[in-house]
């Protein structure tokens, strides 16, 4: 394993800044993140960092993102069917953020781990300080989470800039109801 210093110099955002971007991320999670982020910026011989954009969402956030990709009939069949097992507070955050526009594809409120402080979205910064959307550095990021074995997950193979804790694709992969994530995800953004 190549010697990683974590605290470059010629990183454009210090661990600190990056440990704000991720604010309510797991620790743990995080600090896989920094690891990832200086192995990569290692190997790259400093080509590329790694910079987080989004870490933690509300089911608002969430919302908002999901609704842009569905039609009507798809969110009030969605709203309906979380009524039908119980649920009030992810069928009333999605009916009040209403009508979203965009193309953005976003798994439904309360199925992702960023509302459970579990994901990391990311964007590959070069040298120029400008963001390279291009496919090929995030499959290097792909094989570095490999081949070091960083217990880092990426998520479905169209979100290629999105890595998670766990394996399983959403909290319903562990076995939870849809009532359990919609009581805990209340508790978790009212206190």
């Amino acid at each position: 394993m190549p010697k990683t210093n974590l605290e470059l110099t010629t990183f454009q955002y210090t661990n600190a800044q990056i440990r704000r971007r991720v604010d309510g991320v797991s620790t743990l999670f995080a600090n896989r993140f920094i690891e990832l982020r200086g192995l990569f910026f290692d190997i790259t011989k400093g080509h590329y960092e790694l910079v987080p954009y989004s870490g933690v969402r509300t089911v608002r956030a969430q919302a908002k993102l999901w609704r842009q990709s569905k039609t009507t009939w798809e969110i009030n069949t969605f709203i309906d069917q979380l009524i039908t097992q119980g649920c009030t507070y992810i069928p009333s955050i999605i009916n009040k953020v209403g009508k979203q526009y965009g193309t953005t594809k976003a798994a439904s409120p309360g199925l992702s781990w960023h509302n459970w402080g579990e994901a990391i979205d990311f964007y590959c910064l070069t040298r120029a300080r400008t963001a390279d959307w291009n496919i090929t550095p995030y499959e290097h990021v792909r094989d570095v989470i490999e081949e070091y074995k960083l217990k880092i997950n990426f998520g479905p193979v169209w979100d290629y800039n999105h890595i998670q804790h766990r394996r399983t694709a959403n909290p319903k992969g562990t076995g939870k109801t849809w009532i359990q994530i919609d009581e805990q995800l209340r508790a978790r953004e009212e206190g």
